[in-house]
């Protein structure tokens, strides 16, 4: 009838990660296409309120979290884009305490004209996007750095 509150934990780790994935692609997609846009970024601007993760936990993490949301917008019925691939990544590393930067950026190219990209960075680490983000010119940085303040 009860479940134990440590079936969970006897799941396996990557079980865990596909769901946490898929649940908040979910989440990010309808928060994007629901919520005004100043609301969104005012949730980016939060600063993270825990001391942050570091060295190889951190590492371990970052890497667990792009697997989960890569593996989860594969198994999702739509097709996930990088600006909800990108929020959920974000959250997940959050919940860890792992504070990244979001990067919105634009590219105008002659076959397709103005193409916009959305990707998520842990220092020169690329969590979601970075790969396609070559060429893009970053038009809004989450949080913002210091000299764009």
């Amino acid at each position: 009838m009860g479940r134990s509150p440590g079936r969970l934990k006897r799941l396996p780790r990557r079980c865990l990660i596909l769901a946490e994935g898929v649940l908040c692609l979910a989440v990010a997609w309808l928060a994007i296409h629901c919520l005004p846009y100043r609301l969104l970024v005012r949730g980016f601007r939060r600063p993270l309120r825990m001391p942050q993760l570091q060295g190889e936990r951190r590492t371990f993490w970052v890497n667990e979290v792009r697997w989960g949301v890569d593996a989860a917008g594969r198994v999702l019925p739509w097709r996930m884009v990088c600006f909800p691939r990108a929020v959920a990544a974000w959250w997940m590393l959050r919940r860890r305490g792992v504070g990244t930067v979001l990067h919105y950026g634009a590219v105008t190219t002659p076959e397709r004209g103005l193409k916009t990209h959305v990707w998520l960075q842990d220092g020169e680490l690329g969590v979601v996007g970075l790969s396609e983000a070559h060429g893009f010119a970053v038009l809004a940085r989450y949080p913002a750095t210091e000299k764009e303040d």
